[in-house]
């Protein structure tokens, strides 16, 4: 912008030394209409460029924020966008439009080119748009009001339906989701019906484990709140929990064991997943140390006293020759 200044100096300076009118010089060779016409489109493109660049820059410093690097592992994302660094993009493509539109209308003005033909056409092509493309028109206004809602950014993890992934980019008309497995999934807006987000502010992980019958379940009370200390303590994932990891006690009986639940609070994102794997991790371990035991599979089989009766021999003869059909048990 400043070396279009400086360019637009230095002519009417040089122009000034060597006595020079522009627009009259304008005004002989072309005509005053023209001339003038002319000297106006320059000025309005001109303009149209400070306009779009200093809109532009307003639009990128306001939007300054942290470098968006998506993770696609884990479920979870590195950095969110700022409500402006999702709108920003969206509201540059609009911006850039309008500017345009009006610069050449102001243009073919200039020119002595009658714009109200232009325009009576471009209102009858939209109305036919407007009527051929009712699915597009709901794309576009059901994204304003999902933008203007605030209903995701840049780098969350949402879920619409059945699909699901992080926010990669937003068009005007549709948003594009990155699965943590790798494929990208294109979203009208105006398919979207229910929508899910998950993160925001925080979420709560709920996790199950199933000791043994006969477990001293406040022992194990104890060890979880201790390992929950620990966590807390972690440089890396201690900041991530929002509330100490809470030990729920029995949340139901199984056949083998008792199963027993912990919660905790954590801020949205990979760090959750990296919590609850660390967690699992040190129960194992605390778990060995302090002698408690998972519950396992058992298989209890009862028998009766022998006798001679013929059905229990009969019955006798038969386990031996299921256990081992190659061998020939006699007949009683």
């Amino acid at each position: 912008m400043l070396r279009i200044v400086a360019l637009a100096v230095f002519v009417l300076v040089l122009a000034r030394v060597w006595r020079v009118n522009p627009l009259a010089a304008a005004n002989a060779q072309f005509g005053e209409h023209l001339g003038w016409g002319l000297v106006v489109t320059a000025s309005t493109i001109v303009s149209t460029y400070w306009l779009w660049q200093l809109a532009r820059s307003i639009l990128d410093q306001s939007a300054l924020g942290p470098p968006i690097s998506i993770a696609h592992g884990d479920e979870g994302q590195q950095a969110i966008a700022t409500r402006l660094q999702t709108v920003a993009p969206v509201l540059r493509n609009f911006l850039f439009v309008a500017l345009v539109t009006v610069a050449t209308l102001v243009c073919f003005a200039s020119l002595n080119v009658n714009i109200t033909p232009i325009l009576a056409g471009a209102g009858v092509i939209g109305i036919a748009l407007g009527f051929g493309s009712q699915t597009l028109v709901r794309d576009i206004i059901s994204g304003v009001f999902f933008l203007s809602e605030d209903a995701f950014r840049i780098g969350e993890y949402i879920q619409v339906g059945t699909t699901r992934g992080t926010v990669e980019g937003i068009a005007i008309r549709s948003v594009r989701l990155r699965h943590h497995r790798g494929p990208v999934h294109t979203l009208p807006f105006g398919e979207i019906k229910q929508l899910t987000n998950y993160s925001r502010d925080w979420i709560i992980m709920k996790l199950d484990f199933l000791p043994a019958f006969g477990t001293d379940l406040q022992k194990v009370r104890k060890l979880v709140k201790k390992v929950g200390e620990e966590l807390s303590e972690h440089p890396s994932l201690g900041p991530a929990l929002l509330d100490r990891v809470k030990s729920q006690g029995v949340r139901r009986m199984e056949p083998t064991g008792v199963v027993v639940g912990i919660k905790f609070m954590a801020t949205p994102g990979s760090e959750v997943y990296l919590l609850r794997r660390e967690i699992y991790q040190r129960l194992l371990d605390v778990f060995e140390k302090n002698g408690i035991e998972f519950a396992k599979p058992q298989v209890l089989v009862a028998s009766a006293k022998a006798n001679s009766s013929a059905s229990d021999t009969a019955a006798a003869a038969a386990w031996e020759r299921t256990a081992d059909p190659r061998r020939v048990v006699p007949q009683p």
